[in-house]
C-alpha cells in the first residue's frame, strides 16, 4: 500500500455550498471529518513507510476542515517529504495564512462551474463566482510562488466563457488546466441535469476547442480537454493504485472499488491486507474477476469518466 504511487485521503464530508452534480448527498457517507487523532495517525504512517507518492484530498470542501492549519503546519516541515493535491471551491481561501501558499508541498485544485453567477444558475448555490476569483488574484498577487491548478466544469451555461476561464489562468500563472465536462463527475442522471451536459461532437464546441489549444499552446500552459482523456489502464497493469482513507480511517482498496472496504488504517496489518486483497487483481489473459467491478472502467465505457483517471 505504501509503495503505490497515489492514496486518496478523505479529510471531510462538509461542504458550504450546493450543488446539483454533487453525488455526495445521493450515497452513503458518513457524516463529519477526519479526527485530529486519526490524522497524526496517517501523517506518522506515511512518514515512517516513507511514502513519496502523491496524496488527494477532496470530496468535501477541504477549507473549511476543522483541522486544516495542524495540517498545512505538519506540511511545511522539509523534513516530511510528502506531495498533497487539496481539492476547493476556492471560496473560504483565507488571504493572511502565507504558510498554506509558500508550502512547497501542497498543490492547490480549484474547481469553478463558471465565470459568472449566471453560469451557475440552478446547479450550485452558495458560492460567490466573484470573490472566488478575486481571492485567486489576491493570492496570485501576495504569493506568486502558490502552486496552483485550475478545473472548468463545462456545461451549456459556460461554453461561452471558456475562453475567458483560460485567459483567466494565464493571467494568475496557474501551470495546468483542466477542462472536463459535467458528466465527468456523476455516476446519477436527472432529467434536469441531463439538459446541461455539453455535446462535444458539435462542430461549435470543436472549433471552441481548437481555439482554446492554440491559446494554450501559445502561453505554454498545459490544457488538458476532453476527448483527449486516454481510457484507465487496469491497475494491475499500470501499477497505479489509489487506496482511500475515509474519514474514520476505514481504507477501501482502491478508487475502483471505493466499496471494498478492506480495514482501518489504524490497524497494524493493513499493508499485509491490502497486499493480499493486491493478489486478487493479477491479470493473466483477461481481467481479473476483481477489477470487471472496477468503477473506474465501466464508467469510462459508458462515457462517464471518474475523477482518478483524468
Amino acid at each position: 500500500m505504501w509503495q503505490c504511487k497515489s492514496i486518496f485521503l478523505n479529510l471531510t464530508n462538509f461542504c458550504n455550498v450546493r450543488c446539483k452534480k454533487c453525488i455526495s448527498l445521493k450515497v452513503i457517507r458518513k457524516r463529519g471529518e477526519l479526527s485530529k487523532e486519526i490524522l497524526i495517525k496517517i501523517l506518522n504512517l506515511f512518514e515512517s513507510h516513507h511514502f513519496c507518492g502523491l496524496i488527494r484530498c477532496g470530496v468535501g470542501e477541504n477549507l473549511i476542515y476543522s483541522h486544516l492549519d495542524y495540517l498545512m503546519g505538519q506540511l511545511f516541515d522539509v523534513k516530511k517529504k510528502f506531495r498533497f493535491d487539496i481539492l476547493t471551491n476556492g471560496l473560504a481561501f483565507p488571504l493572511d495564512k502565507e504558510f498554506y501558499y509558500t508550502n512547497p508541498s501542497v498543490r492547490w485544485g480549484v474547481t469553478l462551474d463558471g465565470m459568472t453567477q449566471d453560469d451557475i444558475k440552478g446547479l450550485q448555490s452558495g458560492l460567490d463566482v466573484e470573490l472566488v476569483k478575486k481571492k485567486l488574484f489576491q493570492i496570485k498577487k501576495r504569493y506568486p510562488t502558490c502552486n496552483m491548478y485550475l478545473n472548468y466544469t463545462l456545461h451549456n451555461n459556460n461554453l461561452n466563457h471558456l475562453i475567458d476561464f483560460i485567459k483567466m489562468g494565464i493571467d494568475l500563472n496557474v501551470n495546468q488546466i483542466f477542462v472536463t465536462p459535467l458528466k465527468v463527475f456523476e455516476n446519477h442522471y436527472t432529467e434536469f441535469l441531463s439538459k446541461y451536459i455539453p455535446n462535444l461532437s458539435l462542430s461549435s464546441t470543436i472549433s471552441l476547442f481548437s481555439e482554446v489549444k492554440k491559446i494554450a499552446n501559445q502561453y505554454c500552459l498545459k490544457l488538458n480537454l476532453p476527448g483527449n482523456t486516454p481510457a484507465p489502464i487496469p491497475c494491475a497493469l499500470s501499477g497505479n493504485y489509489s487506496p482511500i482513507i475515509d474519514i474514520d480511517g476505514m481504507v477501501s482498496f482502491c478508487s475502483g472499488r471505493e466499496n471494498v472496504k478492506i480495514g482501518n488504517i489504524t490497524n497494524s496489518a493493513i499493508d499485509s491486507i491490502w497486499s493480499k486483497v493486491k493478489e486478487k487483481t493479477v491479470i493473466k489473459s483477461q481481467l481479473s474477476n476483481f477489477c470487471k467491478n472496477c468503477l473506474n472502467i465501466n464508467n469510462f465505457n459508458k462515457h462517464i469518466l471518474s475523477v482518478p483517471s483524468i
